[in-house]
């Protein structure tokens, strides 16, 4: 029947927006030149439009401590606000982020793991991870693990994701713009002008 029907969809959005999604991907630290990742948080990268119920979880696949890099987090950190964060470098083609206001690190603690070992934070808590300056290699694996997000009625101002979203969508036009070039040797697709 129609209310059969329809109890059944509404069945299976609510299991739908009840499952959890993920994501990770790996982070390199080479020995002796690994660069340190500055202070952030993670959420600082969402869409200040959701709301977010996650947590991330931090995998070294070798020994990290902090000679090589290995995480230092702030106790507590995750129960105040998404601090103001810049793309490293002030180049919003960067997916890289790092905090742009003080915030109170003092307290930061090193958490050193085996390889295989886990850590987990919220989105919110201030992490950090120091250089490698050890002749080990540091590799990991960061996953964010999260239920659906849902709207907020009034979004954060985080003027930061909208310059990296720009970003973004600016070099996928031009990747296209160039895969047509390259396809038809044509240069003024896509409105662009032509190199003489």
């Amino acid at each position: 029947s129609a209310s059969d029907s329809a109890s059944d969809s509404a069945s299976d959005s609510a299991s739908d927006s009840a499952g959890v999604e993920h994501w990770g991907h790996l982070i390199y630290k080479p020995a002796l030149r690994g660069a340190a990742t500055p202070w952030h948080q993670d959420e600082g990268y969402w869409d200040p439009r959701r709301s977010y119920h996650a947590v991330g979880a931090w995998t070294p696949l070798d020994d990290a401590d902090a000679d090589n890099g290995c995480l230092w987090f702030v106790p507590g950190s995750h129960l105040g606000k998404v601090h103001r964060h810049r793309h490293i470098g002030g180049d919003p083609a960067t997916h890289g982020l790092e905090l742009d206001e003080a915030a109170d690190v003092s307290t930061a603690v090193p958490v050193p793991l085996m390889a295989g070992g886990v850590s987990f934070h919220h989105p919110r808590t201030l992490h950090y991870a120091g250089p490698n300056h050890t002749t080990r290699q540091r590799r990991a694996w960061a996953n964010e693990f999260q239920t659906a997000p849902t709207r907020v009625d009034t979004p954060a101002a985080r003027p930061w994701v909208s310059a990296g979203n720009a970003a973004l969508a600016s070099a996928i036009k031009h990747d296209e713009w160039r895969r047509a070039e390259s396809a038809t040797g044509d240069r003024t697709r896509a409105g662009e002008p032509s190199v003489r």
